[in-house]
């Protein structure tokens, strides 16, 4: 065997690091900020961040909790991504509930759970044009309103109530309006499902927004565990 050969891999067994990718959404979403480290007093400012991580070997679930233990410093130059580590202690204990062990190389999911609460007013996704402009309906004429995007997810926003000419209850037109002005007029048919708005040559669909007193976000990533 030459010098420098590689003979093995040797893994720790107090605890397993998991790797995660998280876009910069999310981090914000979480109340996180790049460098953040988990104390392990855990004080106000660093308080950990519960981790639930879970797997299927065969037909079952299985479950371990852990905590975010630090989010990087840096983003991905490629990717746009922040990466960010959860670790879980003790993952070979306590078989009589996990028949496999969390152990390297194993596909799992994680679930983080943010406490922060987030004030705002939520919009069909679908709703927002040009990153900060929603259509209005008010007293059969449409309006543009200005709106200030806290966060999205696949269907919606949330709109900062303060610095957003939006509140709850008013209706937004989700779809394409050609030409649209301050002012157009427009006329309000009812449908089975959903309201929608009537413009010259097409039909516009509108939705109610919704107050939204708080955000509890999760990441779930198929990612591989590794020591």
């Amino acid at each position: 065997m030459a010098r420098g050969s590689s003979i093995g891999r040797v893994f720790a067994t107090r605890s397993m690091e998991i790797r995660i990718p998280m876009t910069d959404i999310q981090v914000a979403e979480l109340g996180l900020r790049l460098g953040y480290s988990a104390s392990s007093e855990g004080s106000a400012v660093d308080a950990r961040i519960p981790a639930n991580v879970s797997a299927v070997f065969g037909v079952d679930r299985q479950e371990w909790l852990g905590y975010l233990r630090s989010v990087d410093a840096s983003i991905d130059q490629q990717t746009r991504l922040v990466y960010a580590t959860v670790l879980v202690e003790e993952p070979f204990t306590n078989t009589s509930q996990h028949r496999v062990p969390l152990v390297p190389g194993l596909f799992v999911d994680i679930e983080l759970d943010g406490a922060e609460k987030v004030a705002g007013v939520q919009i069909p996704r679908m709703a927002i044009r040009h990153g900060n402009e929603v259509y209005v309906e008010e007293e059969g004429v449409l309006r543009k309103k200005a709106v200030t995007v806290i966060y999205t997810s696949a269907d919606f926003a949330v709109a900062d109530p303060v610095k957003s000419d939006v509140k709850g209850g008013d209706l937004v037109i989700t779809s394409p309006v050609p030409g649209a002005f301050n002012g157009m007029t427009v006329q309000t048919q009812l449908t089975v499902d959903t309201q929608s708005l009537a413009v010259p040559e097409a039909d516009e669909d509108k939705e109610s927004l919704t107050d939204n007193d708080s955000s509890s976000v999760s990441n779930e990533n198929t990612i591989e565990t590794g020591a």
